[in-house]
């Protein structure tokens, strides 16, 4: 916009007037190839990223369930450990009473042994368990 005071009126000469300037460029110089490619270049970098994560996800799945199936082995074994020591402090205690031999307190540690193992283990069932209903999003759905 523009106002203009002349000291002379002639008919060319106006005292207002407006103009609109509209710029386009005709050649970008390879601008718009550059931002296109650095948005593919970010997009692919993000991606990548994504895959990465999602790959390490899966390893600690994997590793979490390879580890419940050998405490699950483990707790089988010492179940039977446990139920043996059970049997010893029973005959133990028989022959204890029998006076015929004093390994009782022997049986008792070795049955308290068992039970405290197994207790660590059932822990350690339960803090995978949780790890992997986490890790899958089991968690969230309850």
């Amino acid at each position: 916009l523009g106002a203009h005071g002349y000291a002379r009126e002639t008919r060319s000469t106006e005292p207002f007037s407006a103009a609109l300037v509209l710029e386009m460029s005709l050649y970008s110089g390879g601008r718009d190839d550059a931002e296109t490619a650095r948005a593919r270049a970010e997009l692919m970098e993000n991606q990548a990223l994504k895959a990465k994560l999602e790959l390490e996800l899966r390893q600690q799945v994997l590793e979490l369930w390879l580890e419940q199936n050998t405490l699950r082995r483990r707790l089988k074994e010492l179940r039977a450990r446990e139920e043996y020591r059970d049997l010893y402090l029973d005959r133990s205690r028989t022959l204890y009473e029998l006076e015929r031999t004093s390994d009782l307190g022997d049986a008792m540690v070795q049955v308290s042994a068992v039970r405290l193992e197994l207790a660590k283990l059932q822990y350690q069932w339960m803090l995978n368990d949780m790890r992997l209903k986490v890790l899958t999003g089991e968690w969230l759905l309850q």
